[in-house]
C-alpha cells in the first residue's frame, strides 16, 4: 500500500500526520493554555509549568510555520485527502482564537486552508447552536 493514495484510505499516512501536528502544534497549544492564561483553574487538577508557557507557545508557532510551508501548494494537511487531522486542527485553532491567541498575519497559507476548512459544509454543521455567542465554535 503506497503511504500517499489519494484514491484510498491509509490509516499509516493519516497517524502519521496526526501526531506530526499533535506535537508539533496542537500539544504545545494546549500545554501553554494549561500553563498560561488557564494556570489558575489548573493548578488544582495537575502539576502546572507556569514557567513554561512561554516555550510552549514558541513551539507552536514553529510548527504553525512548518505547516505553513507545506501547505503553499495542497487544500488539505494530507495531500489530496481531507481528514480527522484537519478537523484536529481546524478545532485547536479555533480554541486558540476564542482565547485571543490569533494566527500571525505572516500565516498565509494556513489561512487560507482554514478559511477554506471552516467553509466546508460538515463544518457549519457542526457548530453549536450556541456557538456565535461564545465565540468557540467547534
Amino acid at each position: 500500500m503506497l503511504l500517499f493514495d489519494a484514491a484510498r484510505p491509509n490509516p499509516r499516512a493519516i497517524r502519521m500526520w496526526q501526531r506530526r501536528i499533535e506535537r508539533r502544534i496542537t500539544e504545545p497549544l494546549y500545554a501553554a493554555f494549561h500553563y498560561g492564561p488557564a494556570l489558575e483553574m489548573y493548578r488544582s487538577r495537575m502539576v502546572v509549568l507556569p514557567e513554561c508557557a512561554g516555550a510552549f507557545k514558541t513551539l507552536m508557532h514553529d510548527g504553525l510555520s512548518w505547516l505553513d510551508g507545506l501547505l503553499v501548494d495542497r487544500d488539505t494537511i494530507i495531500p489530496g485527502r481531507f481528514s480527522v487531522v484537519d478537523i484536529a486542527l481546524l478545532v485547536a485553532l479555533d480554541f486558540a482564537d476564542s482565547i485571543g491567541w490569533h494566527l500571525a498575519p505572516e500565516l498565509t497559507q494556513i489561512h487560507r486552508w482554514f478559511t477554506a476548512t471552516a467553509a466546508r459544509p460538515s463544518a457549519a454543521a457542526s457548530l453549536h447552536k450556541k456557538s456565535s455567542q461564545t465565540g468557540v465554535h467547534y
